[in-house]
């Protein structure tokens, strides 16, 4: 039988195995972030110029996502930004 404690060290190896999940951003958290008007960001996420995802009435970019459209160079070179 397996102890508690042994499942748990499994889990822990299986979670940092893992890739880390994408931190997901609003709208108005780009917006902030950019120093931009949240409209100019709809419509940067509306034009595809932030690649985005709309849900309802809002906008939602993946951090990663956001970094490449800042950043196109450093990940064609395959360097990271992390």
């Amino acid at each position: 039988m397996v102890s508690s404690a042994e499942i748990n060290t499994l889990a822990r190896a299986i979670i940092q195995a893992m890739p880390k999940a994408d931190n997901i951003l609003t709208a108005e958290k780009v917006a902030e972030i950019l120093d931009r008007p949240l409209s100019e960001v709809n419509k940067m996420c509306n034009d595809g110029t932030i690649k985005a995802s709309k849900l309802g009435r809002k906008w939602y970019v993946s951090e990663r996502m956001l970094m490449e459209t800042l950043f196109p160079s450093s990940q064609e070179d395959g360097r990271s930004m992390k």
